[in-house]
């Protein structure tokens, strides 16, 4: 019990550290928001984390001569009951240094955590957080804090939608200086995302595990970003598999057809056969397509 006490003690005194290639940061000093102030145990099995308890982010940078001041933080998926990190996301880190750009992994909080006061609200505010953390360590990340995006697959497509729509300015009366800095990504990448809590689209174990089994409409209608696209939404590249299984293209598509509606720039490519959870894909397959096109929306939209 002493050793489990004392591990959890240097976590929290040393926020920064280094693990392989990747640095690794504390999003919050101190307790996280919406925490009992019980800190658990995180369970780590076949690169996925479950009863996450301590938010942070895993920062790939790239090489110094091929940074371009861009940065994507993004959100792992898994119904939010647990998170696919496998590498610690080292993959995404590699595709993206290679053209220039810094990855941020984000282990966020999930709804069904130990110690989590408001189940639904977590996981929106770490991403908040990360956001804006980020924009604060943009000095030392080389970064332009102008240029920092966000972006997530399946359940972490939900929450990065979510939060392409439901960020804030930064709040002027307080003396934390992170708070004051701007929650609203520049740029969002979607991949087969989770969009809508409407049952006859919506994948019902992200949406279970979100808000419940019986959640009231108006929850429902908060946490449906099709219904919350407005002008000001970030551009946004989506790309979805018409085979998908487990998340139905539909999400993707209603998403589209918001940010249209409300001449929000996107570009989207729907493959025919594209699995739900085929990632960054395979050398060969037609999926893997999309981040070469994604390389090219970003030369366009983001550099």
């Amino acid at each position: 019990m002493m050793l489990r006490f004392l591990t959890i003690l240097t976590i929290f005194l040393v926020p920064i550290f280094v693990f392989g290639q990747e640095r690794i940061i504390d999003l919050y000093e101190g307790i996280p928001p919406y925490s009992t102030g019980i800190i658990g145990e995180e369970s780590w099995e076949n690169g996925r984390v479950s009863n996450v308890q301590i938010p942070q982010l895993y920062i790939y940078k790239p090489e110094k001569e091929n940074n371009r001041g861009v940065a994507v933080i993004y959100c792992p998926g898994g119904g939010y009951g647990r998170l696919a990190m496998p590498g610690y996301g080292k993959g995404y880190g590699d595709y993206f240094n290679e053209m220039g750009v810094t990855a941020i992994i984000l282990k966020y909080r999930l709804p069904i955590s130990e110690n989590i006061t408001e189940p639904h609200e977590v996981p929106l505010t770490d991403a908040l957080q990360a956001i804006r953390l980020v924009r604060h360590m943009a000095d030392d990340l080389d970064i332009d804090p102008g240029k920092v995006g966000i972006m997530g697959g399946s359940a972490g497509g939900h929450l990065a939608s979510a939060l392409s729509n439901n960020y804030n300015d930064g709040i002027e009366n307080t003396d934390n200086e992170i708070d004051k800095l701007s929650s609203r990504p520049d740029f969002s990448i979607l991949i087969y995302p989770v969009i809508s809590m409407d049952t006859s689209i919506t994948h019902m174990g992200s949406r279970r595990n979100l808000l419940g089994e019986n959640p009231v409409s108006q929850l429902v209608k908060t946490n449906s970003s099709e219904l919350n696209v407005t002008s000001d939404t970030p551009a946004t590249f989506i790309i979805h598999g018409t085979d998908d299984a487990s998340v139905s293209v539909l999400n993707s598509i209603r998403y589209y057809e918001a940010l249209l509606k409300h001449n929000v720039a996107v570009e989207m490519h729907i493959f025919q056969n594209g699995r739900h959870g085929s990632g960054l894909g395979k050398k060969g397959q037609p999926w893997a397509l999309w981040k070469d096109l994604c390389k090219v929306w970003m030369e366009q939209n983001i550099f």
